[in-house]
């Protein structure tokens, strides 16, 4: 997982000291939602240094400024990003409860379907992984509905391979074969349009 970063690709990512010198900034300036997205990306680093406890600090101080400030949408991101934090502490129930409330505000303010995609598709994941395949298949198909609707050929080719790859746990290869053989055409599909710009 990478640190969502305005920074151009060009330069170098900021790094924690960055970001705790950003902190004491926006804590300084009384800026809070500055403030709440600073404790957000700090986390998200200590995610990427694998450390989700550590995140996890972070992440409920972003939260309760974020609840502070009435922002939902910073609200759903941190517990999205709270979410996988606990699937990483191997905390599966903890983790499916968070992401449900991301989904939930998400789907309050009738906001933007790919992180609702991508929610689903993180719920679909975590149950593969624990061996419900039945609620993996339920979140994946919700994840494949909303990526087909945004025309994102790319996550919808691997979202049809998650697919297959549960119906294939599940013994029904017939479903699989049907799911590989979508994935391939999205792939391609994908290709083409890449290839024709």
């Amino acid at each position: 997982m990478s640190i969502p970063s305005d920074t151009p690709p060009d330069s170098e990512e900021p790094t924690l000291d960055d970001y705790e010198r950003a902190l004491q900034m926006y804590r300084a300036s009384g800026d809070r939602e500055g403030e709440a997205e600073t404790l957000n990306k700090i986390g998200w680093v200590y995610c990427d240094l694998e450390n989700p406890q550590q995140a996890l600090n972070y992440f409920e101080q972003a939260l309760t400024l974020g609840q502070a400030i009435s922002d939902w949408d910073g609200e759903a991101k941190i517990l999205k990003n709270i979410g996988t934090a606990y699937y990483h502490l191997g905390e599966r129930s903890r983790a499916i409860n968070y992401l449900e409330q991301a989904l939930r505000h998400y789907q309050a303010v009738e906001a933007r379907s790919r992180e609702v995609a991508e929610i689903f598709d993180l719920i679909g994941f975590i149950y593969e992984f624990a061996g419900d395949e039945r609620q993996a298949f339920e979140a994946y198909q919700q994840a494949l509905t909303r990526y087909r609707a945004l025309g994102d050929q790319r996550k919808e080719a691997y979202t049809l391979t998650d697919l297959g790859d549960v119906c294939d746990s599940l013994d029904e290869q017939a479903q699989a074969l049907g799911y590989y053989q979508q994935a391939l055409t999205s792939t391609l599909a994908n290709l083409r349009q890449k290839q024709s710009r």
